[in-house]
């Protein structure tokens, strides 16, 4: 576990480390703020592109790499489903995913991929299922959960498919295939009809024209901040879609789109 210490927090950084659920500790000393992140991967590349100073220190002598977790609270990921750290927990709910909790990967509570859940779970059933940047695999684990035939979940990051594959089969779900990648290295003969994918606006950009190529019957979009849903709808190409769900929560938006 590493312990940074920034002396400024960008709002574009705090967007990036709240996709990925990254907590952030404001502190204040002596009429000086500083931010601290707690995480067990190292992000130096990413706080280097914004040019800011910080300090990092690694912690697992303190213990905090352990105790970080008691911080972490249940709550429901939609309206039928229940995400939760503890089995016993887990049992007393019909509907739950089990997630061992990971800093770098997300549990469930952030309010994004809340949204994409519901928006996942009104549609996943009987479908085949793509879950671009799965990180933790709460998503992929949702469409399992709820009715997919198969599902098929890839992330850039191997460290987070590492974490994805433990909380899949603590889920027992069978018919989840997971790779590290991005959507170019999809190599299966299965089509996706639902594909669904929660990273910040630009990359969503980014990813829309070979999501596109797929021609899934919905798409499934979040991790929008509510200020930038215009730009991102008219810097994509919806030509044979069209809105089919809009969904916000605080500041975050997603939108599910389906084949005309």
């Amino acid at each position: 576990m590493r312990e940074y210490r920034l002396t400024s927090m960008p709002t574009l950084l705090k967007k990036e480390l709240a996709k990925q659920d990254i907590d952030i500790i404001e502190e204040k000393f002596n009429q000086r703020k500083s931010w601290l992140l707690y995480v067990n991967i190292a992000i130096n590349k990413l706080l280097d592109r914004y040019g800011i100073n910080y300090t990092c220190r690694n912690i697992k002598d303190t213990g905090w790499d352990k105790l970080w977790k008691n911080y972490l609270e249940d709550g429901w990921l939609t309206e039928k489903v229940y995400y939760c750290f503890d089995k016993k927990i887990c049992k007393n709910k019909p509907l739950s995913i089990l997630i061992n909790p990971s800093l770098a990967f997300g549990t469930g509570g952030h309010v994004s991929t809340q949204i994409a859940a519901r928006l996942l779970e009104k549609v996943a059933n009987r479908q085949t299922v793509l879950d671009i940047g799965t990180g933790s695999g709460i998503l992929a684990i949702l469409a399992s959960i709820t009715g997919a035939n198969k599902v098929f979940a890839c992330d850039v990051d191997a460290l987070a498919i590492t974490n994805a594959k433990e909380n899949i089969g603590l889920n027992r779900c069978k018919n989840i295939y997971i790779w590290t990648g991005g959507i170019n290295s999809f190599a299966f003969k299965a089509k996706p009809t639902v594909i669904v994918t929660n990273i910040v606006t630009s990359v969503l950009i980014d990813l829309h024209p070979q999501i596109l190529m797929y021609k899934p019957k919905y798409i499934i979009y979040s991790g929008i901040l509510l200020k930038e849903t215009e730009e991102f709808v008219s810097s994509i190409h919806i030509k044979n879609y069209q809105p089919d769900a809009l969904l916000h929560m605080k500041e975050w938006c997603g939108m599910r789109f389906k084949m005309i």
